[in-house]
């Protein structure tokens, strides 16, 4: 089976956090791990997806726009893997959760 991780970002600039008058740590760190994972599992499939550039991929997640609808727009992000669990809402998951993640 294809694993795969989304994360469904907020409205922002740009998701590397490298845009702006400031560098944004949390981002940094988020593309890094994306970054590492990508190495460790060439198989593993992960897309980022901005709210307000591309809605089509929250509204085809159906635990993503579940949570939306009962907490609204400041639970993002949310990280899903596999289309259904949620790892982190509200906030993204470290290096270390999302390597348990897919250990399960």
């Amino acid at each position: 089976m294809q694993r795969s991780i989304e994360i469904f970002d907020p409205s922002m600039c740009c998701s590397s956090g490298l845009c702006g008058p400031t560098i944004d740590p949390t981002l940094m760190e988020v593309s890094e791990t994306v970054t590492r994972l990508r190495k460790e599992h060439p198989d593993l499939t992960i897309d980022r997806h901005m709210f307000g550039r591309a809605f089509e991929p929250f509204t085809r997640t159906s635990v993503v726009m579940d949570l939306i609808k009962e907490r609204g727009l400041g639970v993002l992000p949310i990280t899903v893997l596999d289309g259904r669990t949620v790892v982190a809402a509200g906030r993204y998951p470290s290096y270390d959760e999302l390597k348990q993640a897919l250990k399960r």
